[in-house]
């Protein structure tokens, strides 16, 4: 039977309990919200099944990454309505339109259960659009995407790479049909710090959707906790530097432990194909066209994913790029996320008084630096003082 020693050696994926044939796992939650799995040794026959499909116990065999973009959908309302390029939309209007398959993503309609749900429409697609910065629950939709296979459907998986890891142990051999995108991800906190961070907001009504990316003014998506009632109208906005759930997320202070140990935060993918985010610093990827609604960088590491990017280039802009390259704009394609120094102090505080509480005080030295980081950008935004100091500056050197 499987048995978690240490915390970081789960990453809540469910796969055990959906293996279980007798019921013998549940996943329960620990005092910080993340789950685990609780075996009741009565009902456990000892098969083993849970060690075998188990992502971190058992790694799947990994794809390196062979082909390499920056890339983002050729449709200005699907590049504005994404988070950043819009590559994962195209591909799973691709697969529900043309393949006559079925999506599985996660969706924020429900900021107090953010979880991976089935999309079979076009239409349902919006539901799982744009990055969810908290751990999404998948309990019973590895079941469902076997299930799917089975009956001979295309499936389009879309996870974290850990998800898909799970969902490949899980299904115990490959499926043509199946494709899986997996992203770069900097880890997860659990829901029940979500919640709290929701409920802190003490909102006039209460919010029913939660988006962690917008994109306003024709710029690129930024770092944003912004809740919404039923009717989709905005009851709250806090962006990175002011918002304490999103400053945390950004500086890792409350992930699961097993994502400052994650195993696949390096270039070997779980995914056919791997998406995130390319901020473009050099400049130099403005000649395509909608630059500025934010770009993407995918990574084509199998035949599968090769076989269903090369069925939607027509609706693609893709432009090349050395993996190197990528390396330097996504630390997590080489390494974990490091654990806030001090997330002690977070979990203790949070457990004692309360989120915002516990936020403020663990990340007292980041606030401060953020806040003059913003004072600069300000001043340097005034008309005619940036021409003022680099005139400065010259004849200094002089």
């Amino acid at each position: 039977m499987i048995q978690i020693k240490d915390k970081k050696d789960c990453c809540g994926c469910t796969a055990c309990m959906s293996i279980c044939a007798h019921s013998a796992i549940s996943m329960v939650s620990d005092d910080c919200g993340f789950v685990f799995p609780e075996v009741n040794s009565e009902l456990c026959v000892n098969c083993t099944l849970c060690e075998q499909v188990c992502p971190i116990q058992n790694i799947p065999h990994p794809s390196p990454s062979k082909q390499t973009y920056v890339t983002m959908a050729k449709d200005p309302d699907e590049q504005r309505s994404s988070t950043s390029g819009g590559v994962a939309s195209v591909l799973a209007r691709h697969v529900i339109g043309q393949l006559h398959g079925v999506v599985y993503g996660c969706s924020g309609k429900d900021c107090h259960h953010v979880r991976h749900i089935r999309v079979d429409s076009v239409d349902g697609i919006d539901s799982i659009k744009g990055s969810k910065y908290v751990q999404s629950n998948i309990q019973g939709i590895l079941s469902l995407v076997k299930e799917d296979l089975r009956s001979g459907r295309h499936v389009l998986f879309v996870g974290t790479p850990c998800q898909v890891a799970a969902l490949r142990n899980f299904l115990r051999k490959p499926y043509e049909r199946l494709c899986c995108i997996d992203f770069v991800c900097h880890g997860v906190p659990s829901q029940k710090v979500l919640t709290s961070a929701i409920r802190e907001q003490k909102t006039v009504r209460s919010p029913r959707e939660v988006k962690f990316r917008i994109k306003e003014n024709n710029k690129p998506s930024q770092y944003c906790l912004q809740l919404a009632d039923k009717n989709s109208s905005v009851l709250y906005k806090g962006r990175y530097g002011k918002d304490f759930f999103m400053t945390g997320f950004i500086y890792a202070l409350f992930y699961r432990e097993s994502c400052y140990a994650c195993p696949f935060a390096n270039t070997n993918r779980m995914g056919d194909i791997t998406v995130g985010d390319f901020w473009d610093k050099d400049k130099e990827y403005q000649f395509m066209a909608g630059h500025q609604n934010g770009l993407s960088q995918m990574h084509v590491n199998t035949y599968n994913g090769s076989q269903l990017i090369n069925q939607v280039k027509g609706k693609l802009l893709m432009e090349p790029i050395a993996l190197g390259k990528l390396l330097v704009h996504s630390e997590q394609l080489s390494k974990p996320m490091p654990r806030h120094r001090n997330a002690d102090m977070f979990w203790e505080l949070y457990h004692t008084t309360s989120f915002q509480t516990a936020c403020k005080k663990a990340l007292a030295t980041e606030f401060r630096r953020i806040k003059w980081q913003f004072a600069i950008r300000f001043v340097f935004a005034l008309p005619g003082f940036r021409t003022l100091y680099f005139c400065f500056k010259k004849k200094a050197k002089k």
